[in-house]
């Protein structure tokens, strides 16, 4: 199984072919004696990790908040992968049956025995997940979302994906940036406009998929992180905007594929002080957040403002 951390919280997933239980599988979780407890998807409809991720984002939100739609987190994420509001369809469809044979199991804050368990549970072939995207059910995917081949045309799937799950409910180191004589390079964000780390995740994976395609809008991925943050296509008005300025205090700071000189030379860069991922929520400016990307009172009535970013990061070029 893969560990991945999402704010604090950790999930494992394993990803398998050739399943020959699942019929088991699903009367356990029907009758709720399912040990231990794991979200199963329907592996078909994956084609890329990070969809599962904002799944399990939008998942941790609403149990943070007391509002789970469904019985359990691990049920939850199934229903969030698949963007909809109807329930039972959603299980149905994004979940597995009893034929099912390529499965995508899925636990949160699994301890040794869990994954252990997980493990008995299945009986199948656990492969890696990097075979998803080459074993995904591309016209399935498109029916399911509703994914029109001319959003494919400026958007990746997962992208797509993602956008409906999210969508349902920095003086010296400025003029360094500009200069191109940065050292080591970083993206610099406007803290004030960051309320959870997941939306900078989102632009992140938008920015490596851009770069994957040699399709970067701007000159380097740190930049480009910066310009796929603000959900707008207006480069310069992007960077100004969601980036620093010369009189920014409050940064968030991002360096893909740091190496340890890296992070100390960040460190050094810096002259403030370190504080927690966790302050990010208590200290954004949710007026400017909400004017800079659009979002209504009542949208923040069925979405969090994480969400609500998120799904403009993911759109913003199908739009």
């Amino acid at each position: 199984m893969k560990l991945f951390n999402i704010n604090g919280t950790s999930l494992s997933v394993a990803l398998y072919t050739d399943v020959t239980n699942s019929k088991e599988l699903l009367e356990s979780m029907q009758a709720g004696t399912l040990e231990p407890e794991v979200a199963f998807l329907n592996a078909s409809l994956v084609p890329d990790i990070f969809p599962v991720l904002a799944a399990a984002h939008k998942t941790l939100v609403a149990k943070s908040r007391d509002s789970l739609t469904t019985r359990t987190p691990h049920s939850e994420l199934v229903y969030n992968y698949s963007g909809s509001k109807h329930i039972t369809e959603s299980l149905k469809r994004c979940g597995i049956s009893d034929s099912t044979t390529y499965i995508l199991a899925a636990r949160f804050d699994a301890n040794p025995d869990a994954i252990q368990g997980i493990e008995k549970l299945i009986n199948g072939k656990e492969i890696d997940l990097e075979e998803l995207e080459g074993r995904a059910n591309r016209s399935q995917i498109q029916k399911h979302y509703k994914i029109s081949a001319p959003e494919l045309g400026v958007s990746s799937l997962s992208d797509a994906i993602t956008c409906r799950i999210a969508a349902r409910d920095a003086l010296e180191l400025l003029e360094s940036m500009q200069a191109g004589t940065l050292e080591p390079e970083v993206a610099f964000l406007n803290a004030s406009l960051v309320p959870d780390i997941f939306p900078v995740l989102a632009a992140a994976h938008k920015t490596l998929v851009a770069k994957s395609r040699d399709s970067l809008t701007t000159r380097t991925p740190h930049s480009e992180l910066v310009y796929n943050y603000s959900g707008s296509k207006h480069i310069t008005e992007s960077l100004k905007r969601c980036g620093i300025s010369d009189s920014t205090t409050y940064i968030l700071a991002a360096r893909f594929d740091a190496n340890p000189d890296a992070i100390q030379g960040i460190e050094k860069l810096i002259n403030g002080k370190e504080i927690d991922l966790e302050e990010l929520e208590g200290r954004a400016n949710r007026s400017q957040i909400q004017k800079h990307y659009k979002i209504s009172a009542p949208e923040l009535g069925v979405s969090s403002l994480s969400d609500a970013i998120t799904c403009r990061i993911a759109a913003r070029d199908a739009l």
